[in-house]
C-alpha cells in the first residue's frame, strides 16, 4: 500500500526467475557469512558450540602432541602446585 492506496504491479515469469535467483544467492551469501563470523567470534563459554569448539580444540592439542602425562596421582599434584600463581 502506499498513501492508502493498493498498488498492483505484474511481473514476467522472466523477472520473477530472476528475483528467486537474487535471492538464493543471497541465501547462501548470508549463510556463508554467519559460518565465518561464528568461526571468529568466541560462543558464549558452556553453550552447545562452546563445547563444540573446545573439544576439536583438544583433539587438535593431543594431536600435535600439546599434552602432559603422569605417572602418579602425586607427580600430578606437584605438577599443579609449581603453576600455581
Amino acid at each position: 500500500m502506499a498513501n492508502g492506496k493498493q498498488v498492483t504491479v505484474q511481473l514476467d515469469s522472466e523477472a520473477i526467475t530472476a528475483i528467486q535467483k537474487d535471492l538464493a544467492l543471497f541465501s547462501y551469501a548470508a549463510e556463508s557469512l554467519r559460518k565465518k563470523l561464528a568461526r571468529l567470534l568466541p560462543a558464549p563459554y558452556g553453550s552447545d558450540v562452546w563445547w563444540g569448539q573446545s573439544i576439536e580444540r583438544s583433539k587438535k592439542d593431543v594431536a600435535a602432541g600439546k599434552y602432559k602425562a603422569f605417572d602418579s596421582t602425586k607427580d600430578f599434584v606437584r605438577y599443579l602446585d609449581s603453576i600455581a600463581p
